[in-house]
């Protein structure tokens, strides 16, 4: 019972776990935040590593995946393995969704969006593919916390 009142908690918390008063604060946040930039997809309330090359980035998830890296920039049917190279960018390499979109030849920030939500859902009934964004983002934790890792 206790993992359904969580996974029910984090679906509908859009803002963020935590009281309303929380999510109120981070609301107002993002919407301050909004009014300061030109495009709304530049807007990040997550903290963002900036010290994984995109092509470490995308050499790792394709070896996970089992994609050849290159392919990562093209439509492959029914495969997430683009979603998971575009959050990982954004993650590990500070690109928003638009720059994420450029490098993998999505389209556009808001086509990375769509992506990232069908992610997350595929992720909920999908436990190898949630194991893989896990293994993902570990071995790529490990590659931030080298120094001689750090690009732009």
């Amino acid at each position: 019972k206790c993992d359904e009142e969580f996974m029910a908690i984090l679906k509908n918390s859009v803002w963020g776990i935590g009281g309303e008063e929380f999510q109120a604060r981070i609301r107002d946040t993002h919407t301050d935040m909004v009014m300061n930039v030109r495009r709304r997809e530049d807007v990040a309330l997550r903290k963002i590593r900036l010290n994984v090359s995109p092509d470490e980035i995308l050499q790792i998830v394709g070896s996970v995946l089992g994609v050849a890296p290159e392919m990562l920039s093209q439509r492959i049917y029914g495969s997430r393995a683009r979603a998971v190279a575009a959050q990982m960018l954004m993650k590990y390499s500070g690109m928003n969704q638009r720059d994420a979109a450029t490098r993998l030849n999505v389209g556009t920030g808001a086509a990375v969006s769509q992506q990232l939500t069908a992610l997350r859902a595929d992720m909920e009934s999908d436990v190898n593919l949630a194991r893989c964004v896990v293994k993902i983002e570990k071995l790529l934790d490990t590659s931030a916390e080298l120094p001689h890792q750090k690009h732009s």
